[in-house]
């Protein structure tokens, strides 16, 4: 255990040091703007949007003590290194020798997740993995007197933090069940801490699907919702493989994209007949956890958070239970060149942010130059500042909340931003078409985003 708390700790930090650095960036502006305006109490009213009382909290606490990013940025890495150690215990649980669950632990920290940890605005995500992780611990552990109420504790924390906890008495279902066979749904039905989980999950459904207006989480569909599941079916996928195959996804002829998902779906159903029934549950255990973002938001590979801790288990109890030694090698070789291409996924998404952030800081330096000795009530646009950038487009720079951002930079003014190119279905800008332009900014003082040379 103490080995692999430091390699967490280890791993944790070199990424903190590679990016604590960098500015804030689109929606943590917007969190810190309203946090100033609030009281510590709103952050529990039901009908704040989102419904995140844990994130809330952490953004009161920032605004309330001035966090720049690096200090805002620690709680996030923090719980992502506890995660790690979380991972060893629950593949102890599953059944992993002490060595293998050290390995999945391993594993799970060379997956890119970055974004969860450097975009500030999802700092309620990795706490919501952490108490994900210590309930899902808490359920597999021998029953003693604080079980029950350190699982319930633990659901009702991840689902204070994201959404997305409220699939985690399913996935503990399935974990248990797996472990200990069918005769332990009897042992479920009877748990009341257990029952009381359920009964809340579904409550929390109810009240966020239907009886909250407006209705924010409604289900995507169409080319949406195709889109999401193509995306999740790779989402642990290492992006030399990820990428290609959405993009002959997106292509005029899709059939070679669709056969190369067909064909990872018949390896996943081929493993899954195979494998150990923990090693299955865990694998029924990653399409339940991603649901929620398939089916109410735009994913993007940061979704796979708490999944890529279940695959690591899944991956490394499935060598732990290859009977053949020579079999073993193979296996072993093959979790250790997926751990290597996350890995280098992990310093290329470093290497995105960190443009990224010079991005922000070239925005700011511009809109600070023109607005220079300028009053507050004077008016700016800002045109085509960066919205999604990123090989993927999935590192948000200024999607929302450009006029927080310049205040919270102290540029005097009021800001708006236009834009001629970006996705139209951004809401944090004001979308013009190009020949419209000069219409739009008759009257005001603008000026038109640069990018910094590299």
């Amino acid at each position: 255990m103490r080995s692999v708390a430091a390699l967490a700790l280890l791993g944790t930090a070199a990424l903190y040091l590679a990016t604590a650095g960098l500015p804030f960036f689109s929606e943590s502006y917007s969190h810190l703007a309203a946090a100033h305006a609030r009281t510590f109490a709103d952050c529990f009213d039901p009908e704040r949007i989102p419904l995140r009382p844990g994130q809330h909290v952490w953004f009161w606490v920032f605004a309330r003590t001035g966090a720049t990013p690096p200090v805002a940025r620690l709680p996030g890495f923090l719980a992502h290194a506890a995660s790690c150690v979380l991972v060893f215990r629950l593949a102890r649980l599953l059944g992993c020798r002490p060595g293998p669950a050290a390995a999945a632990a391993a594993v799970f920290l060379a997956y890119p997740n970055v974004q969860s940890l450097v975009w500030v605005a999802a700092v309620g995500w990795p706490w919501r993995v952490l108490f994900s992780l210590a309930a899902l611990c808490a359920l597999l552990s021998p029953r003693g007197p604080a079980r029950g109420a350190l699982w319930l504790g633990g659901f009702l924390l991840a689902l204070a933090c994201n959404q997305g906890g409220v699939v985690l008495p399913g996935v503990g279902a399935v974990l248990v069940v797996a472990r200990d066979g069918t005769k332990a749904w009897r042992g479920l039905a009877r748990d009341p801490w257990f029952a009381a989980s359920v009964v809340l999950a579904g409550a929390y459904v109810l009240y966020l699907g239907w009886l909250r207006p407006p209705a924010v989480h409604a289900p995507v569909q169409g080319a949406a919702l195709a889109n999401n599941l193509a995306r999740a079916a790779v989402a642990l996928a290492p992006a030399d493989l990820r990428v290609p195959v959405l993009d002959l996804l997106r292509g005029e002829r899709p059939w070679p994209g669709i056969a190369a998902l067909a064909a990872l779906g018949a390896g996943a159903v081929a493993w899954w007949w195979r494998a150990p029934w923990a090693v299955r549950g865990l694998l029924l255990a990653i399409p339940l956890e991603l649901a929620p973002a398939v089916a109410v938001t735009g994913f993007v590979p940061r979704y796979a958070y708490l999944a890529s801790a279940f695959f690591a288990v899944a991956l490394v109890l499935a060598w732990q239970g290859t009977a053949a030694r020579r079999a073993r090698v193979p296996v072993a070789t093959a979790i250790a060149l997926l751990a290597a291409a996350w890995v280098r996924d992990t310093v290329a998404d470093v290497g995105e942010y960190r443009r990224a952030g010079a991005a922000v800081r070239a925005v700011v330096a511009q809109a600070r130059a023109l607005a220079a000795g300028a009053s507050d009530d004077a008016t700016f646009v800002m045109v085509d500042a960066p919205t999604l950038e990123g090989a993927e487009r999935d590192v948000p720079v200024f999607d929302w909340a450009l006029p927080e951002a310049l205040a919270w930079h102290g540029v005097p003014g009021r800001w708006q931003a236009v834009a001629t190119a970006a996705p139209r279905w951004l809401r944090g800008v004001e979308h013009v078409a190009p020949g419209a332009l000069e219409e739009r900014l008759r009257g005001v003082r603008w000026v038109r985003y640069r990018a910094p040379a590299d």
